[in-house]
C-alpha cells in the first residue's frame, strides 16, 4: 500500500497540482471511501489463519486504523514513519500493525 501511494502517478500529480481538491474530497466525501476500504481490509484480515488472531480482536477497527494511517501518509508524506523504504515499511508493519491486526502485544513493547 505504501509503495502504491508513493508511486501512483495520478495521486502524485493531484498532490502536486491540486492538493486542495484531494484534501477537500477527503474531508467531505472520504467516509464512503473509508467504509469501502475498511470492509475490504477487515475481510482480508479475517481471512488470515485464525491462529494469528487473539480472542476478541477487532479486524474492522484494526483495518480502519491502518487505512487512516495510509490516508495520512498520502496527504502528509513526510515524517518519522519510513514509507519510502520497503524494508523499513515491513519492519514498521511487523512491529506496529501486526499486533494491531492480531490483537496481541509483543513482550518488547
Amino acid at each position: 500500500c505504501a509503495r502504491e501511494l508513493r508511486t501512483n502517478p495520478l495521486l502524485n500529480r493531484l498532490l502536486t497540482t491540486e492538493p486542495e481538491e484531494l484534501y477537500g474530497y477527503a474531508a467531505k466525501s472520504g467516509g464512503t471511501a473509508l467504509a469501502a476500504a475498511r470492509t475490504f481490509v477487515a475481510g482480508y484480515l479475517e481471512s488470515l489463519p485464525r491462529h494469528g488472531l487473539a480472542h476478541g480482536s477487532e479486524p474492522a477497527v484494526a483495518a480502519e486504523i491502518m487505512i487512516r494511517l495510509a490516508m495520512t501518509q498520502l496527504l502528509i508524506p513526510d515524517g518519522l514513519i519510513p514509507f519510502y523504504d520497503d524494508v523499513k515499511v515491513a519492519a514498521f508493519a511487523q512491529r506496529y500493525l501486526v499486533p494491531l491486526a492480531t490483537g496481541t502485544v509483543h513482550d518488547s513493547m
